[in-house]
């Protein structure tokens, strides 16, 4: 189903370009609209706190969190590949 504002194909669905901008839209207003953003040291806060899977997830919502939680990331990834370097014998099977 098409949501409001978004044009459905013949058949009722929603083309990718269509997706797409609809999409690119949101992310925009949210991007644009300062109130809704939290300040940078509270955002800090609240990654710091999340484990990988759901600093992940967090990076996907939009650029400015994805720019926000690379550093976290790293850390998570060379954690992780420190622990595999200690125990390679665990990639073994």
């Amino acid at each position: 189903m098409a949501s409001a504002g978004t044009r459905a194909g013949r058949d009722g669905s929603v083309t990718e370009e269509e997706r797409r901008k609809e999409i690119t839209t949101t992310c925009d207003f949210f991007e644009a609209t300062p109130a809704l953003r939290p300040p940078a040291h509270l955002a800090a806060r609240i990654f710091s706190q999340l484990d990988c899977v759901d600093l992940l997830n967090c990076s996907l919502v939009c650029k400015q969190w994805y720019i926000d939680t690379r550093d976290l990331r790293e850390g998570w990834e060379n954690e992780y590949l420190e622990t595999f370097n200690v125990y390679p014998f665990l990639l073994k099977r």
